[in-house]
């Protein structure tokens, strides 16, 4: 196989969503390079999710939307007839491999649009028997290689095709996918030819995980940003300092310990603006907590803007705070886009020194990081910055440099479009 003849088909969970924009950036910025893909989903955004990043939605392939009862039975007919033995071994592997008990009831909810549950949603045997149609789509297209973008349902979407197209696949981990409970998630990392993820904390909980995959089968591509694009114009000139959080409004983020921080520093007879940009399902909580603790005034929950309106609040900022946490079932951040974008912007950070952040940020040059839920120390640090306008400036042009040398996106997908054609320029 040569680079003429390399097609990979990624498979998404949901595709192109909101809060995953840096995996829409990756598919655009593969694709300009030259790299031959095509994008399949098991599902579509919700209402107001979906990413303005990717133009092309029209060209995503959406798995479950498209289910018919008789495509999905003329699929598994044409399997049985023109690859009997791939299609039994399959089917026997999924039988082997499955976790739920209830798949007739699990088939007739997708089908009738239903309420399905996670547990529900990971058998195996259920992926197998929806898998069909996308593997026959994926023979059409000329899919060559088969990549998920999680090791979720989408790697085992992708292992079942794969194995059925007697094709190779490899999985892309991002950070919940390895540390919150997967179904069979020792079966779909070993049995893929290639595993790659965005920090080396994760490459390193992957090896100590699993001790049988090689060393050389894990491989760390970090996301980048467009830092000609996150570029400051002049410094911010505000009246009173203001600190700046982004993200989704969910628990990992750290939110809540954010407002912790704020009421303290109130509390310490500081005076100050914080902006949270985003939304999601702890927006409530979130103006509840803000009101019970008297913030009104002094934190203002902006809701969710378009990633290309996100560098005003970068531009009129001081300092940016994301005190990250890991949640009760291990899920977490690796290394929130946000934090290289802030960077970027010369803006010095705070943050929780977990995961895969300590490869970004430089305790002490770059910002300050801290035990996650620290609300003592995170305070303590940003009132050292609050009270330092030089230190501000010393460690944002600091942060920027850092995240020109190793954040970079046209480098970083430089390297990605380069390890895709040398890995599978001999994938047979």
């Amino acid at each position: 196989m040569n680079n003429s003849t390399l097609k990979i088909g990624f498979i998404h969970n949901v595709f192109p969503v909101l809060s995953q924009t840096f995996i829409s950036k990756e598919m655009l910025g593969l694709q300009q390079l030259g790299l031959q893909l095509k994008i399949y989903s098991l599902f579509g955004p919700a209402k107001g999710q979906n990413d303005t990043v990717f133009p092309q939605a029209d060209r995503v392939h959406y798995i479950i939307p498209t289910l018919r009862p008789f495509r999905l039975i003329a699929a598994h007919f044409y399997f049985l007839m023109t690859a009997p033995l791939r299609y039994w071994t399959t089917l026997l592997f999924a039988a082997k491999h499955r976790d739920s008990a209830r798949l007739g009831k699990t088939l007739v909810a997708l089908i009738t649009k239903g309420k399905v549950s996670r547990e529900q949603r990971q058998d195996v045997l259920l992926h197998f028997i929806l898998a069909l149609p996308l593997a026959k789509k994926l023979k059409k297209d000329g899919i060559t290689f088969v990549n998920s973008h999680f090791a979720d349902a989408a790697a085992s979407f992708a292992l079942l095709c794969a194995k059925i197209l007697n094709l190779q696949y490899g999985v892309t981990t991002h950070a919940y996918d390895i540390f919150a409970p997967q179904y069979n998630q020792r079966e779909k990392l070993l049995r893929a030819r290639f595993i790659l993820t965005c920090t080396n904390y994760n490459k390193t909980a992957l090896l100590e995980r699993f001790p049988e995959l090689a060393m050389n089968a894990v491989h760390v591509f970090y996301h980048g940003i467009e830092t000609s694009t996150f570029l400051r114009t002049d410094q911010s000139a505000n009246q009173h300092i203001e600190i700046l959080s982004v993200g989704r409004l969910v628990p990992k983020k750290g939110f809540d310990v954010l407002l912790d921080v704020c009421f303290l520093l109130k509390k310490r007879g500081q005076t100050f603006k914080c902006r949270i940009v985003g939304d999601g399902p702890l927006l409530q909580h979130l103006s509840q907590h803000i009101e019970e603790k008297g913030l009104q005034n002094m934190v203002e929950l902006v809701g969710a803007v378009p990633a290309n309106a996100t560098k005003a609040y970068y531009q009129r900022a001081d300092l940016f705070v994301l005190p990250c946490v890991v949640e009760p079932d291990g899920n977490r951040d690796g290394i929130p886009n946000v934090i290289a974008e802030a960077m970027a912007m010369q803006l010095p950070v705070v943050s929780s020194a977990i995961s895969g952040i300590p490869e970004l940020v430089v305790n002490g040059e770059t910002g300050f990081l801290h035990a996650q839920r620290d609300v003592q120390r995170l305070a303590d640090s940003i009132e050292i910055l609050m009270q330092d306008k030089n230190l501000r400036h010393q460690m944002g042009r600091a942060g920027r440099q850092r995240v020109l040398a190793m954040f970079d996106s046209k480098v970083c997908l430089q390297n990605l479009y380069d390890f895709y054609i040398k890995e599978l320029s001999n994938c047979g």
